[in-house]
């Protein structure tokens, strides 16, 4: 199950309410609860089979969640591919044609799901890939602190407790839960993480990244 699921899990719950309270969901908005969920849906179908669905139905349905493959004024939601892997649902709003303001104004969601940076900025949120990017960073930072407080540099990362108590919950580990290679060789340190696999290569998530730098 994605991890996103608790968000849509809210996102349906306050829209039930809503059934439940007598208010009128306003079909823009169930139209844009209807995207998501199936946006997370193909990224979950993805990840199972490691190919794009060739058709919205053909998803198995999600027990508990509303699998409605219309938009909040009744029509089917448009769902679309390229050869690259991205996706498009697509709802042409109230009037049904492309084009329009307001209620009339088309919505759509597209991303690659075989690309988590893609994914990720899709939902609107960080990847573990960019918040990794920032982690090294902030370990950086701690190491040349350390460097000028102790007159060296650090054994372990574990030396440097929690760098940025704000963002991380240790210094030894990226955002996928693998160890964060430290090489020192005299004064010139490096960093890598490599990727979401663990391995050291590989393009996309699984994509090596690496902080070089020297505290003289």
């Amino acid at each position: 199950m994605s991890k996103w699921a608790p968000l849509i899990t809210v996102i349906i719950a306050g829209l039930l309410i809503m059934v439940w309270l007598n208010i009128r969901i306003p079909a823009d908005v169930d139209t844009r609860s209807r995207l998501f969920f199936w946006a997370v849906q193909i990224h979950d179908y993805v990840e199972l089979n490691g190919k794009i669905p060739g058709k919205l139905s053909s998803i198995p349905k999600r027990e508990g969640y509303d699998n409605s493959v219309k938009d909040g004024w009744g029509r089917a939601l448009l769902y679309s591919h390229d050869e690259d892997g991205t996706i498009t649902i697509t709802s042409y709003g109230k009037d049904g044609k492309p084009g329009g303001k307001g209620d009339n104004e088309d919505m759509s969601v597209s991303y690659n799901p075989f690309d988590g940076e893609s994914y990720y900025a899709m939902l609107g949120v960080q990847s573990p890939m960019s918040f990794t990017k920032l982690k090294l960073g902030s370990i950086e930072g701690g190491i040349r602190r350390f460097y000028l407080e102790n007159g060296g540099l650090p054994e372990d990362l574990r030396d440097l407790g929690n760098p940025d108590p704000r963002l991380f919950d240790n210094a030894d580990k990226d955002n996928w839960g693998n160890e964060i290679i430290y090489c020192v060789e005299s004064n010139s340190v490096t960093l890598t993480s490599l990727g979401k696999d663990g391995k050291a290569g590989g393009t996309g998530e699984n994509t090596d990244i690496v902080v070089s730098f020297s505290v003289d």
